[in-house]
C-alpha cells in the first residue's frame, strides 16, 4: 500500500510540473525543463528572452551578462578518418550590457527553380537577398520542455517589457 502512494505521489508531482499554454511566463522561466525560443533567437544569441527588454530602436539585456570576449581557435591536425578541425575556445570574459539593432537583416531566397533528381523534383534557391526584419513588441515563442519522462512544445504569445 506505501508504494502505490509513493508512485501516486510522484505521478501527481510530475503531473502539477507540466507547463502548458495557460503557464504563466514566470512559471515557464522557473522551469529547469524548458526552453522558450522565437525566431529572433540567433540573432539576440547572449540575450535569453526572459533578460530582454526593447527600446524603439533597440533590443538589450535587463541586467548585464558574461560574455566571451576573447575567443581563440584552436586546430586540431590530423585527427583519423574526420581529417583536420578546428574548435573555439574563450580565453576570457567580462559582465555586458548587450545593446543590438531592433531591425536586422537576414539571408533570404529570392529565386527558385524546381530540380529534378532521379525520380524526384525538388525547389532549389538559385539567387539570394537581404530582408529587413524587425523585432516586434509582442511575439510567439515556441515552449520546449523536456524531461527524463516526457517531452512537449507549445507556442504562446510574450511581449516584451520596454527597457527603463
Amino acid at each position: 500500500m506505501k508504494s502505490l502512494i509513493a508512485i501516486a505521489v510522484v505521478f501527481a508531482s510530475t503531473q502539477a510540473m507540466a507547463l502548458s499554454p495557460r503557464s504563466t511566463w514566470s512559471e515557464i522561466f522557473k522551469s529547469r525543463t524548458a526552453m522558450a525560443s522565437t525566431n529572433h533567437s540567433s540573432y539576440m544569441s547572449n540575450i535569453d528572452l526572459d533578460n530582454a527588454c526593447l527600446t524603439e530602436t533597440t533590443v538589450q539585456t535587463i541586467k548585464p551578462v558574461n560574455v566571451c570576449v576573447k575567443l581563440v581557435a584552436v586546430e586540431h591536425k590530423n585527427q583519423g578518418e574526420g581529417g583536420d578541425y578546428t574548435t573555439y575556445d574563450c580565453k576570457q570574459y567580462a559582465v555586458q550590457q548587450i545593446v543590438r539593432p531592433r531591425t536586422y537583416q537576414i539571408q533570404v531566397c529570392t529565386k527558385d527553380v524546381l530540380v529534378q533528381e532521379g525520380d524526384s523534383k525538388m525547389w532549389e534557391c538559385v539567387q539570394f537577398g537581404m530582408k529587413d526584419v524587425t523585432i516586434a513588441g509582442t511575439v510567439t515563442a515556441e515552449v520546449r520542455e523536456m524531461n527524463n519522462e516526457y517531452s512537449q512544445a507549445f507556442n504562446k504569445s510574450y511581449t516584451f517589457p520596454t527597457c527603463n
